[in-house]
């Protein structure tokens, strides 16, 4: 007599694909170690992996460098005001960092942030992986990312925040 087929099979405890499990635990990672970063560190980190349109339009020669600095100098007041300059300063003199365009996906403002961006994944993805296969959701988590960059540069070309977050992926 054979029992194996008697014995009820058990769901494993988290259900979801390995794939996303893996790109959960990246951003997971890299929120971890930017927590025991230096403040001078992590913005430097920043500075290199976050997307910022500003640096993009000069250098795609939508505005000149001066021309980014002007614009920073004519809307600065106070200490923020001082920010302002400095990155557009920064981002003036800086050569691009193309790979920014996909490198702020992996970064999170706050464990909250990364939470969510995590949770929303996870309610999404799991269908999606499974549909499409792994390798074909990572090129859909790159082109969505890119696309999120794209959008934050075509509506603020001139800004200075920093884009960072999986939202536009998720």
């Amino acid at each position: 007599m054979d029992i194996s087929n008697s014995v009820p099979r058990r769901e494993p405890a988290i259900n979801v694909p390995a794939p996303l499990l893996a790109w959960i635990g990246l951003m997971v990672a890299v929120h971890a170690v930017r927590q025991f970063l230096s403040a001078e560190t992590d913005i430097r980190f920043l500075l290199e992996t976050a997307f910022v349109p500003a640096s993009w339009s000069v250098a795609f020669g939508w505005i000149t460098p001066t021309g980014l600095v002007a614009a920073a100098e004519a809307l600065a007041t106070g200490e923020d005001g001082a920010m302002t300059v400095a990155l557009a300063k920064f981002f003036a003199s800086e050569p691009l960092r193309p790979w920014s365009a996909l490198t702020y996906s992996v970064l999170h403002g706050s464990w909250a942030h990364l939470g969510l961006n995590c949770l929303w994944f996870v309610a999404f993805g799991v269908a999606v992986v499974r549909r499409i296969g792994a390798a074909r959701s990572l090129l859909l988590w790159l082109v969505t990312a890119l696309g999120g960059a794209l959008a934050q540069w075509m509506s603020n070309p001139l800004g200075l925040q920093f884009l960072i977050g999986a939202s536009a992926s998720v």
